[in-house]
């Protein structure tokens, strides 16, 4: 679900009479149920937003980590080191 399609539900919700309906109770529960679950899906967009933001960070200071070793260990394999040993 888009944020445009989230922002629709929640456009429509707040424009809502309150009524005369049928099925009074799902009516009241929704005037209450629809903002609850659009605030929750916004709360859990963002908080996977935040894990695949670390992640990436995690996974680039690995790679960083990876090419530093492999560096080290080249040198170690070159003259330069080894005549100051």
């Amino acid at each position: 679900m888009t944020d445009e399609e989230l922002d629709r539900i929640e456009a429509r919700c707040n424009a809502a009479t309150a009524g005369p309906w049928k099925d009074g109770e799902f009516i009241v529960a929704a005037r209450e149920d629809i903002p609850a679950l659009l605030a929750e899906v916004r709360r859990l967009r963002a908080e996977l937003d935040d894990l695949e933001a670390a992640y990436r960070r995690d996974v680039a200071r690995a790679d960083q980590a990876a090419r530093d070793s492999n560096a080290e260990a080249k040198y170690w394999e070159t003259e330069a080191y080894w005549a100051k040993q």
